[in-house]
Formats: structure tokens, sequence, C-alpha cells
């Protein structure tokens, strides 16, 4: 049997990969492409109650999510469906910024704890083929004095796979693939300069896992994009693509405690992102 590795992350979150797949697997028959269809669109065919609009970039619109648990929870989206091309890759650095620079203006509104996230493609959670970031307060967050941690881990990892003035992003998670990313610096507000920061982050990382994890049936994989922001600071955010299906272990794992099983390492999934 293959030696067997076991890695902690922050939070007691344990890892064990080796021992599966012999390599990295591209062959993804479950996933589904995304399907859009403006006439049975609820952002397009049903009212909402719209807080804010904009017209940049064909134009915006923040809503209120009336589907949830969570005493705030606000959705970003485009005007009108975009076509999965654009769907795919968030609508290009350009709007990804534009989308950033709205989440600012939800920043003013004095929340102590916001989660940011996104969800492309069907594998991924996303129920309705038209882009919607969610900008939301959590349930029982958890004391963000572990906050540091989280920078910490990535800041002595060894598995950088990306890194400059604004950013470094690690080969690291729950989810085979996975990559997180942390202010390169201590943070002050969510600036301008953070919000391009990200976009370009993003952009880079959205296009390098279309090439290097495009699925043996020609589809780049789905994925989500989470961000924390606290008391209007960056603190860290996450990439995951959808890679694999969790067995009935991963459940038993948040249970009891035990390591989630990667088909591969983080090692072998930075060997090929960096090849």
């Amino acid at each position: 049997m293959s030696e067997v590795y076991v890695d902690l992350l922050p939070g007691g979150i344990r890892t064990a990969s080796g021992g599966t797949r012999s390599a990295i697997g591209l062959n993804r028959p479950w996933q589904t492409d995304i399907i859009v269809d403006p006439k049975t669109c609820p952002f397009e065919t049903s009212p909402q109650i719209e807080v804010a609009s904009f017209s940049e970039d064909g134009g915006w619109r923040v809503i209120h999510n009336l589907h949830t648990p969570s005493p705030f929870h606000r959705l970003i989206i485009p005007k009108e469906c975009w076509p999965k091309e654009q769907i795919r890759v968030l609508g290009g650095q350009r709007r990804i910024l534009t989308a950033m620079t709205i989440l600012q203006t939800l920043l003013s509104l004095e929340r102590h704890e916001l989660w940011f996230g996104v969800h492309v493609g069907p594998t991924a959670g996303q129920n309705t083929s038209h882009l919607h970031y969610h900008v939301l307060e959590p349930l029982d967050a958890a004391n963000s004095a572990k906050d540091g941690e989280m920078v910490a881990f990535c800041k002595s990892s060894k598995l950088r796979l990306f890194e400059n003035s604004a950013l470094i992003g690690v080969a690291a998670g729950v989810r085979a693939g996975q990559c997180l990313f942390v202010p390169a610096e201590n943070g002050g507000e969510f600036s301008q300069e953070t919000a391009a920061a990200l976009a370009a982050f993003l952009t880079r990382i959205i296009d390098l896992y279309a090439d290097r994890y495009r699925s043996k049936q020609g589809l780049p994989p789905d994925y989500m994009v989470g961000i924390k922001l606290v008391r209007q600071r960056f603190v860290y955010g996450y990439f995951l693509p959808i890679l694999n299906n969790w067995g009935f272990t991963e459940y038993f794992a948040l249970f009891e405690r035990a390591p989630l099983i990667l088909p591969w390492s983080h090692a072998d999934s930075l060997r090929l992102l960096k090849k």
C-alpha cells in the first residue's frame, strides 16, 4: 500500500492523501455543462426586492435573498443573463472588479463579518444559471481570532502557487485542487487596490485551472470562490474546483473528526498547475 500523508489545516481539520489514485484524474463524466435560458430565469422573470442598481459593464443589481437563514443576505447579479462562456470566467477581470467594487458598498453597512462567494457550474452548487454573488452574514461564525492562524498557515506553506506584493496563494484545503489565498501584508480596509488585486488573481486562477484541469469530456471545472471579510478587512479566501465527488468516508469524517480523503495530494496539484 502507498504511504499515506496526513495534513493539518487551520481549525483542526485534517486531510489525508496517498493510497488512492496513481495520477490526477481528469475524467469527469458526472459533470454537466451550464445551460442558460433567460425565459425561465427567476432573476429575469420574477419580481425581486432590489436594494441598489449600477450601470457599469452592462448593468448590475443588488437584491435581497429571500430564501436564507442568514440575518443578512444580499445577491450581486448582472442585470441580464450572460452566455455560459462568460459565466465560466465570471465575466473576465473587468467584471470581477465591478462585482468587487459593488461589494465595497455593502461593506459600509458595518456588519462585523461577511462572507462573499460565488458558485459556477451545477456541480459547484449553481442552481440558477444567472451569475449571482452572495454576500451574507454567517450564522454562529467562529471567533475571528483564528483568522491569524489561516494567514500564518498560508505564509508558512511551501506549496506556493502564486505570490506578489498583494496576495499569496497556496495549494491547500479540504478538496483536491483547492487553493487558499491571503493578503501578503496585514491588510487595512477592503480598498479599491485590494479589489483590483483579487480580480487579477481570480482571473489568472480561473484561466489556469480551465487549462490544466479541463476534463476528458472537454469541460473546465466547475468551482466556488469564497472570501471572508471582518470589519471591512479582507482576511482570506479560497478557490475550490470540483474535481472529484466526496465518498461516504468524508461524511463520516465530518462527524468523527477523521481526516478527509483527497484523491491526490496538494503537492500533486501544484506540480500540474506549475508545469
